[in-house]
């Protein structure tokens, strides 16, 4: 099987996944729709939950190489580390991967990932575990190393934080059109990105406040 035809395999493995649920699809309708056997998909992955491991390791490993890439670009720049270009790191390389923020492989493959997580919690945990926590301890190391007076575990759940908002953003980004009226353009990856970095900078180095409950 050559390579072009296992990116087709998964190529249409995530997009069904993200539109019909990981459960709801069969392996039988992703050879359909590849054009393949069902016998060809399960020698070359053994089984659906290997194929969906797939999914997530080709977008996974070029997605965290990149962060940790403009990272250590920010790094040696001569520029000092700022909250707001460690935050830039982590979150640009899920934004501009396509112009169109609701269009793009990172909005196809966040929507994989809010199923997953809205079907089978154990799944989606390791799933997560195994691609992402690597990096996201990086960065929130990085973070803490510029915000050393917020207490840890307050970064831990801004950090959490972080991560819905970016979700939301790339899974959601035509709701900004709609409490808008139209003023506001969600194709904008660059100005939505800005506006994500400011938003989570502030949350992040915030001194916090007291409530009552």
């Amino acid at each position: 099987m050559s390579e072009s035809t296992i990116d087709r395999i998964l190529d249409v493995a995530e997009r069904l996944f993200s539109e019909q649920g990981y459960r709801a699809v069969a392996v039988r309708a992703v050879t359909r729709e590849s054009g393949l056997s069902v016998s060809a998909v399960h020698y070359h992955f053994g089984s659906k939950q290997a194929l969906l491991e797939a999914v997530f390791e080709r977008r996974a490993a070029p997605l965290t190489s990149a962060r940790l890439e403009l990272l250590e670009q920010f790094k040696s720049d001569g520029h000092e580390l700022t909250l707001e270009r460690i935050v830039q790191a982590f979150l640009q390389p899920g934004f501009l991967d396509s112009q169109k923020v609701g269009d793009s492989e990172s909005s196809r493959f966040i929507r994989l990932r809010t199923m997953i997580a809205n079907e089978d919690t154990e799944l989606f945990q390791k799933l997560t575990v195994k691609h992402f926590d690597t990096v996201s301890q990086i960065f929130l190391k990085e973070i803490r190393a510029v915000l050393p007076d917020i207490p840890y575990d307050s970064l831990v759940w801004r950090f959490h934080f972080l991560l819905g908002a970016q979700y939301y953003a790339l899974s959601n980004s035509s709701r900004v059109e709609s409490l808008s009226h139209g003023l506001t353009n969600h194709t904008d990856t660059r100005f939505a990105l800005a506006e994500l970095i400011t938003f989570v900078s502030g949350g992040l180095r915030s001194a916090g406040v007291k409530i009552d409950i």
